[in-house]
């Protein structure tokens, strides 16, 4: 008679215990659901980011352009040869992408510091930005 009172709690016991191994399993499908949704908004968002970077550029290139042939045409127009314009447009140009290159600038790092400073201004109501903090206490400690 001591088998069936002992089969009642084992038998709850192992269905305890089948129930929190389903709970797990679904706690732990969600989980990975809710990475791979983050990974997708991150993606999502970096290829946005790309795509406005991209089109900022051809924007700005296109406007160059008709400013740069404008300088030309009127500096070929006063100098009495639009050719003479559009080569001294064109020598500035080489010289400016000479200086570039001679002095090797940090474009990346300086990109990287751009979008750190935009980030972290959409982020001012949420938290003070990266680098702020100790540089108020210090001014303030001699007052």
């Amino acid at each position: 008679m001591d088998a069936p009172s002992e089969n009642g709690p084992v038998k709850r016991l192992a269905e305890e215990t089948r129930a929190l191994v389903d709970d797990l399993k679904e706690w732990t499908d969600v989980r990975v659901q809710l990475l791979q949704v983050e990974v997708e908004e991150r993606v999502q968002s970096a290829a946005n980011e790309v795509l406005m970077q991209t089109l900022v550029i051809m924007l700005m290139a296109g406007g160059m352009l008709f400013v740069a042939l404008a300088a030309a045409f009127g500096i070929g127009e006063w100098l009495g040869s639009p050719a003479w314009g559009l080569l001294i447009v064109g020598a500035c140009f080489v010289l400016l992408a000479a200086s570039v290159r001679s002095t090797k600038p940090d474009l990346a790092s300086r990109m990287t510091r751009i979008t750190d400073d935009r980030k972290s201004t959409s982020q001012a109501d949420e938290e003070p930005p990266k680098g702020s903090q100790g540089a108020l206490p210090e001014q303030t400690h001699g007052e």
